[in-house]
């Protein structure tokens, strides 16, 4: 039923003419013509509609029979997406339950196959909603799954892992939710969850030891972004990860918030395994000159273009470590906020900088920057390029 987009979109339609199209098509979700001709229309029309139907690649009369619109305009549920997202979102409300989800969704499960993406917002969920889920059918088309803070622990992850529904997710959100080593286990052992490539454990009692059984488990070698900040690990879990060939396609790794210290870093920095890494967190963690030092002197680790130390124990010495480390040449974004030891000789390194010249992003908030430090960035040749800054002062 859907028409040409090139044919529908390309021109300056009238009001009336785009609201016919609309009325009888709806547009391929990653046509961004049509994803912004809906958005005109919904701007000219003051009527989200449109914008739904496109969401749910669906006309505006089956829309109004589906009985969603009532839904969506109370806050039960929320619709959101667009070309550059992997599919249509759909956030519960605080006060829609799972089950009453799942009810609508068996009775328009035809309208609802787009949704890849589906997050619980605040709704509170208990191990009885996640068993619900994992049964429900209608959910095996999903691509990414958001927990976030529902307090599920251990027995709330084996449900997930003995789900015969959840095996195209590619994308696991279980930050917050009470989770220890024995949660990990079942994690990593479970082959029913094999093309993961987005794992977020952060806020979890995970520690070193369940760090180790992530490492070890042949299941999670998809797996491109991993974040496990402030799950209690230490020198020994960065270990772990340093010696993990299962993990050696991440890209993207968040440690913030640990208790990581040179040790750590420089474990981390000597691994052949992370060398496609192109962000990496550590800020928040216990990490002092020697281990930014050992972070400046990896070749392993060239390819990053995000680099996060806030809040660690970094001062004059190890900024100007970063400032001289041609291995860094590709970083984009910097933050070195809240070290409250880097003064005006390390902000004047890093502003004499000719490897950091890439970068858009730098923040260097909180920390002991004077007027002459100030002055060296404001004058310096090398990062000229910067869009994103945030230079405020510490207070003496």
């Amino acid at each position: 039923m859907k028409d040409n987009s090139e044919r529908l979109f390309s021109g300056e339609n009238s009001l009336e003419d785009m609201e016919q199209i609309f009325k009888r098509t709806s547009a391929d979700y990653k046509d961004v013509g049509a994803f912004n001709a809906f958005k005109k229309l919904v701007e000219r029309t003051n009527n989200l509609e449109y914008l739904y139907a496109y969401y749910l690649q669906t006309n505006i009369e089956s829309l109004k029979q589906s009985g969603i619109l009532p839904l969506i305009e109370n806050g039960s549920i929320e619709l959101s997406g667009g070309p550059e997202t992997d599919g249509t979102r759909l956030m519960l409300g605080k006060y829609f339950t799972t089950q009453e989800l799942l009810d609508f969704w068996n009775e328009n499960s035809k309208l609802l196959e787009s949704v890849k993406r589906l997050s619980c917002g605040e709704n509170k969920i208990k191990n009885k909603e996640v068993r619900a889920l994992t049964k429900s059918k209608n959910l095996q088309n999903l691509t990414s799954l958001d927990l976030y803070g529902k307090d599920i622990g251990d027995k709330g992850v084996r449900l997930l892992t003995e789900s015969k529904y959840l095996g195209n997710l590619t994308k696991l959100d279980l930050g917050g939710n009470d989770i220890g080593p024995e949660g990990v286990r079942m994690l990593v052992e479970s082959n029913n969850l094999p093309k993961v490539v987005s794992l977020d454990l952060g806020s979890n009692e995970i520690g070193d030891e369940g760090v180790r059984l992530l490492t070890e488990s042949p299941y999670l070698q998809n797996l491109t972004s991993l974040k496990l900040s402030y799950t209690k690990i230490g020198d020994e879990g960065a270990r772990a990860l340093a010696e993990s060939k299962n993990l050696q396609n991440l890209t993207s790794l968040n440690l913030g918030g640990n208790r990581i210290g040179d040790e750590g870093a420089r474990a981390l920095a000597e691994s052949p395994y992370l060398q496609n890494l192109t962000s990496l967190n550590l800020g928040g963690n216990r990490i002092g000159d020697e281990g930014a030092r050992a972070l400046t002197e990896s070749p392993y680790l060239q390819n990053l273009t995000s680099l996060k130390l806030s809040y660690t124990k970094i001062g004059d010495e190890g900024a100007r470590a970063l400032a001289e480390s041609k291995y860094l040449g590709n970083l984009t974004k910097l933050d070195l906020g809240g070290n409250s030891r880097i003064g005006d000789e390390g902000v004047r390194a890093l502003a004499e900088s000719p490897y950091l010249q890439n970068l858009t992003s730098l923040k260097l908030s909180y920390t002991k920057i004077g007027d002459e430090g100030a002055r060296a960035l404001a004058e310096s040749k090398y990062l000229q390029n910067l869009t994103s800054r945030d230079f405020r002062k510490i207070i003496e």
